[in-house]
């Protein structure tokens, strides 16, 4: 259940799966998330531990064992808004510094030939660049 489209956002696969099985349970361990999720429990430690670094994965507080929750959804939306704007920033930078680096430009002075020679001696062809 969305997985792909988690994925055209940036997660990875197991990433994806390991935050909707996560939504569905609201608060679990490892071993809950790992088989929801349909992954093995060492790769589970390894994808929340990412899923924290994006921001969707939290460690509860207040519970005997580690148990992880899912960050609101309305999250992906803030995520996506900031790369948004990260890229109308950079585009801005490169806008604002085109001009001085196309003075820089100057092309290929000169551009390269392109022969190629057939004949009976030798069926194969012969490539010359000059």
């Amino acid at each position: 259940m969305h997985i792909d489209e988690l994925v055209k956002f940036g997660l990875s696969e197991k990433e994806a799966m390991v935050y909707v099985a996560l939504l569905e349970l609201e608060v679990a361990t490892v071993h809950e998330i790992a088989q929801a999720a349909k992954i093995n429990r060492s790769s589970a430690y390894v994808v929340l531990d990412s899923l924290q670094k994006w921001g969707l994965v939290s460690v509860s507080a207040g519970t005997p064992k580690k148990c992880y929750v899912a960050a609101s959804p309305d999250k992906l939306l803030r995520l996506a808004e900031k790369a948004e704007q990260e890229r109308t920033n950079a585009k801005q930078e490169v806008l604002a510094i085109l001009p001085d680096l196309k003075s820089l430009y100057k092309g290929i002075k000169q551009k390269p030939r392109i022969q190629i020679f057939t004949g009976k001696k030798d069926s194969s062809r012969h490539l010359k660049i000059h």
